[in-house]
């Protein structure tokens, strides 16, 4: 189960569709302290969990189905 935090990033990355860096300081606010390196590595870290992995996998596929769907409609 993620974290709200966790959840953030997740929905930053694939339905706002930001960078790994934008993701992470808006779902972590006080990293907006931080260099961007380690920002950077830690918004890495974080993308390599399984759970994270999967959750932006299932929000891919989500957002790949909508498309698919909007498209289907417009023909």
């Amino acid at each position: 189960m993620l974290t709200p935090k966790q959840e953030s990033y997740c929905q930053n990355r694939e339905v706002l569709k930001m960078t790994q860096r934008q993701a992470y300081y808006k779902a972590y606010p006080t990293s907006t302290k931080w260099k961007p390196e380690t920002v950077d590595n830690s918004a890495y870290d974080l993308e390599r969990k399984p759970e994270i992995l999967a959750r932006i996998k299932e929000l891919r596929e989500q957002q790949g189905a909508i498309i698919a769907a909007e498209a289907a409609w417009t023909r």
